[in-house]
């Protein structure tokens, strides 16, 4: 990688990103993946949340095949070497932007079921991990791909996802609240009205 780091439009691309994945309309997640593609040319990407386990579910995928999205929920989870199970916390917790490098050689790399039988089949090689952390708590994660003919991520690429992993970790997390104070008020005055002898706690979901 090259050490040709941020320069001014860089800062003005992150500045123009945040503003926009701040919008209240539409998917969070696809618009982050739509925004990053825009504006910074990762054209390949997934989004994955976050289940009770702290386990990565529930891919959104750009320029990703539909195809690879499932076989990744019924199997290669388990051989992503990106994978929480797979990755030591520490590692997790305290780098925004994980390479490959980061991880093991990418001749060993290369030897990998979650090469050879999953990326290799899209022509992705190259990948780097955004694991979204809030308070030390894992809510989601993105992954950002290139073909081995588009090349490896520069060092300016990690300083750009280093900074923008950060921020849309928070969103994601104050997306997801919002998300969820929305749906509980929506149960809580669905039964108001509809059942005027009981009441639901949107705290514990039960008809008291």
């Amino acid at each position: 990688m090259d050490k040709k780091l941020m320069q001014a439009n860089d800062y003005e691309n992150i500045l123009r990103f945040l503003s926009l994945i701040q919008e209240s309309e539409g998917d969070y997640r696809y618009r982050v993946l739509k925004h990053l593609a825009d504006i910074f040319k990762y054209n390949n990407l997934t989004f994955l949340l976050v289940d009770e386990n702290g386990m990565f579910t529930n891919p959104l995928g750009l320029n990703i095949s539909n195809k690879l999205c499932y076989m990744y929920t019924q199997h290669y989870f388990k051989t992503d070497i990106f994978h929480p199970v797979n990755l030591s916390t520490q590692l997790m917790l305290t780098k925004k932007a994980i390479t490959i490098s980061d991880i093991m050689p990418y001749k060993q790399f290369e030897d990998t079921e979650y090469y050879n039988d999953f990326l290799k089949k899209d022509n992705l090689y190259y990948e780097v991990a955004l694991p979204l952390n809030v308070d030390n708590k894992l809510v989601g994660g993105i992954g950002v791909f290139r073909s081995k003919e588009e090349g490896d991520f520069r060092a300016k690429d990690l300083e750009i996802l280093t900074y923008l992993s950060k921020y849309i970790a928070y969103h994601l997390y104050k997306y997801q609240e919002t998300s969820q104070i929305k749906h509980e008020n929506f149960m809580y005055e669905n039964c108001v009205s509809q059942l005027p002898i009981g009441l639901v706690v949107p705290t514990l979901f039960r008809i008291l």
